[in-house]
């Protein structure tokens, strides 16, 4: 079936179409409504070298941490991503009442890590995204201390900017509205179409009944002769007589006559 077969059948059958397309239109009105608004908020953490330092001489010294971003930020910042994003930092998360649903993520060779909370609860999505935040920095610092650096050559973690205030995310009620609106389609053409061919074949049903009703009533038809509605055994000879050939008629005694009721006649004497 083409595209432009179906559409006349949707128009021909546009009492099907038009109530389910209108209970489409109300599920995905009320399902949009159920759905609850998701929340997200996204941060960073930004890994830098320690702004104070010692010389050779001893003498402590000041230095902008962002002239430097040397490669081993990268990877402390790859450690970071793995560590709170572990299956037992979530679990300490979710045991604290916060979202274990979070992503972190991190450039190749970034000294930043980044993260996103999605939620349904706007408060919620603003503590673990806080929560965040400390874990990354708490988590450098065990990890530095375990591998015994020393305070002046401690990476730092600061956070860039402001957390993002949770905003709505339109996505999912969207979906729900899609895939509602994309059922209502295919089930209103699908019944479209069954009805379509429903009446159809109850159509040439009846017809064909009718026809075998015609050809019953004609073969039980009595041959009487005379004036009336169905044919009579006159006529039906008459007929037969019609398909003979002219030449046969010469040898009919009397010659031939014009009245139905001697044509018949002459045509027993032609049969014989």
């Amino acid at each position: 079936m083409d595209v432009w077969t179906l559409l006349v059948i949707l128009v021909r059958r546009w009492y099907v179409v038009v109530p389910v397309i209108a209970l489409t239109a109300v599920v995905a009105f009320q399902a949009e409504r159920s759905v609850q608004a998701t929340y997200a908020s996204e941060a960073a953490v930004i890994l830098t070298v320690p702004a104070s330092s010692v010389d050779e001489d001893g003498v402590p010294t000041q230095s902008n941490p962002y002239l430097s971003f040397p490669s081993s930020l990268g990877v402390s910042a790859n450690a970071m991503v793995r560590v709170v994003g572990s299956a037992d930092t979530r679990n300490r998360f979710a045991a604290r009442g916060l979202l274990g649903t979070y992503e972190l993520g991190v450039d190749r060779g970034s000294p930043v890590v980044g993260w996103r909370v999605e939620g349904q609860d706007v408060e919620q999505v603003v503590a673990t995204s806080t929560a965040l935040q400390e874990e990354v920095i708490l988590q450098l610092d065990v990890l530095q201390t375990s591998a015994g650096a020393p305070p002046n050559q401690r990476i730092v973690g600061k956070l860039l900017g402001a957390p993002q205030a949770p905003t709505t995310t339109p996505g999912q009620s969207t979906r729900v509205v899609v895939i509602v609106a994309g059922l209502g389609v295919a089930l209103s053409a699908s019944l479209a179409v069954l009805a379509d061919t429903l009446i159809r074949r109850r159509g040439a049903g009846g017809l064909d009944s009718v026809s075998a009703r015609r050809h019953v009533d004609r073969s039980r038809r009595p041959e009487q002769p005379g004036a009336g509605g169905g044919r009579s055994g006159v006529a039906d000879e008459q007929d037969e007589l019609d398909e003979r050939t002219p030449g046969a008629l010469r040898d009919i005694p009397g010659g031939w006559s014009d009245d139905r009721a001697s044509r018949a006649e002459q045509a027993r004497v032609v049969g014989r």
